[in-house]
């Protein structure tokens, strides 16, 4: 549970989690403006929680952020962390409820990975604070972890490891 409440604090902080596809249209085209880019549903690889074998049998979960552009500078995050009866996340989904976050975007700078940008996330009943995010190659990464920032508050280098699709 330990490592749940873990991943989900980064996950959140990185909340930088942001995206729900951008309105899709028929052009095709994608926003790529630094704020449209997070724009969209985001999900993470399914992480076994318990391999079964005890009475609560097997439980897998997803990570699913849900991101909508507010305005010029904020974006809206929303996470879900739905569970499964299963080890690869298939089945009818177990509801955890969803907490939503304010992202305002701070400024961004190049990292040797790319670009990565910082927001300060507002989440209610937490005090705001920094975190930063990048998309690469069509992924989102939650690279945030303030005891590897400089002092400007952004990586010097960032390990992509910790994924995002869109759904």
């Amino acid at each position: 549970m330990k490592t749940f409440y873990l991943r989900l604090t980064s996950v959140c902080v990185a909340s930088l989690v942001l995206l729900i596809g951008c309105g899709g249209g028929s052009s095709g085209s994608e926003d790529e403006s630094v704020l449209g880019k997070y724009v969209g549903t985001w999900i993470d690889k399914c992480t076994v929680i318990s391999p079964g074998g005890g009475s609560d049998g097997p439980i897998s979960e997803h990570q699913i952020f849900t991101i909508t552009q507010l305005d010029d500078t904020r974006l809206s995050a929303a996470f879900q962390g739905p569970r499964y009866s299963s080890v690869d996340c298939s089945g009818t989904a177990i509801p955890s409820g969803e907490s939503t976050s304010i992202l305002t975007y701070v400024g961004s700078k190049s990292v040797p990975q790319g670009t990565a940008d910082m927001f300060q996330v507002a989440k209610s009943g937490s005090a705001p604070r920094n975190n930063i995010s990048m998309i690469k190659d069509g992924q989102f990464y939650p690279v945030g972890d303030p005891d590897q920032m400089a002092a400007d508050g952004f990586p010097s280098n960032v390990v992509l490891e910790y994924v995002f699709r869109k759904r």
